[in-house]
C-alpha cells in the first residue's frame, strides 16, 4: 500500500475536487488505487451507493470484518432455515487481493453503503437488531433488506460513532449549508470560504459538531480560516446532507 504521505496528498487533493464539482453525486469513499491492482480491477472491486439519497438512514451501521475464508448468509426472517444469498470470498491471486466469488452476479442485489475490498471496507445500514440477528440494507437502491446472525465478523456502530471515526467530512456541495455556532438554525453563522476539510467531534440530533482538522492547511482548503467548534446538520429525514471519506 502507498505510504502515508501520498494517501494523505491523495485525499486532500480529492477533498478539494470534491467541494469543487457540481455534479450531484454523493460518494462516501477516495478513489484511491493502491500498488496492489490497477485503476480497472479496484473499480472492479469497489462500490459505493450513497447517491440514493432517500434510503433509510437505519439505527447504525454493520461493518463486516472479512478475510479471504469468509462465508456470509443473507436471510429472509432469522427463523429460515435456507439462506436467500450467499456470499463466499477467497484470495484473489490474478489482482493480490481478496474478492467475492461472481461479483458481477452479486453485484445485481448486493449494493450496500460500502464495499471496497482491497481496503477490507464492506459496510451495510443497519435498520434492526433483534437477539443475535442484524437486519441490514443489502441493496441501497431498492432498500432490500435481509437479515445477518451476529458472529465473529460482525461489527456494528451507531451513527455518531462512525463518523467520529472518519478521515474526514464535508458538506454536499450541490446544497452547501451554513455552520453554525450552535445546533440550531438561528444561531450565529460561521463565516467560513474555502473547501470544507472537517472532522467529527460530536453529534446533537440531525446536527454534528465539527473542526478542522489538523491535516488541513491553506493549500488545499484556500482557506485561512481554522474552524474550532462549529456545527451543521448531517441529515435531513433519512436524506445524508454530508459526504464522508473513510480512509485513514
Amino acid at each position: 500500500m502507498r505510504n502515508g504521505v501520498l494517501l494523505l496528498t491523495t485525499f486532500l487533493m480529492l477533498f478539494t475536487a470534491c467541494n469543487q464539482t457540481k455534479n450531484q453525486e454523493n460518494s462516501v469513499t477516495i478513489d484511491v488505487v493502491t500498488n496492489k491492482i490497477d485503476s480497472t480491477q479496484a473499480a472492479e472491486l469497489k462500490i459505493n451507493t450513497l447517491d440514493t439519497v432517500q434510503t433509510t438512514l437505519g439505527i447504525g451501521l454493520v461493518s463486516i470484518n472479512f478475510d479471504d475464508k469468509t462465508i456470509l448468509h443473507f436471510y429472509t426472517t432469522p427463523t429460515e432455515k435456507k439462506p436467500k444469498r450467499t456470499i463466499i470470498f477467497f484470495d484473489d491471486q490474478s489482482i493480490n487481493s481478496w474478492n467475492i466469488r461472481d461479483l458481477d452476479q452479486q453485484k445485481e442485489w448486493l449494493k450496500p453503503e460500502i464495499l471496497w475490498l482491497d481496503y477490507s471496507k464492506f459496510v451495510f445500514r443497519c435498520v434492526r437488531i433483534e437477539d443475535n440477528w442484524l437486519k441490514v440494507i443489502v441493496n441501497n437502491e431498492t432498500e432490500e433488506t435481509l437479515w445477518l446472525e451476529k458472529s465473529e465478523l460482525t461489527t456494528f456502530i451507531d451513527w455518531e460513532n462512525y463518523l467520529k471515526n472518519m478521515f474526514g467530512v464535508a458538506r454536499l456541495s450541490d446544497q452547501k449549508q451554513k455552520i453554525r455556532s450552535l445546533p440550531t438554525d438561528d444561531s450565529e453563522e460561521i463565516i467560513y470560504q474555502g473547501n470544507d476539510c472537517f472532522q467529527v467531534k460530536a453529534m446533537k440530533g440531525d446536527w454534528i459538531q465539527i473542526f478542522t482538522a489538523e491535516y488541513c492547511d491553506a493549500n488545499y482548503t484556500d482557506s485561512k480560516t481554522k474552524i474550532k467548534s462549529g456545527w451543521i446538520k448531517w441529515r435531513q429525514g433519512n436524506k445524508l446532507l454530508i459526504e464522508y471519506f473513510t480512509t485513514s
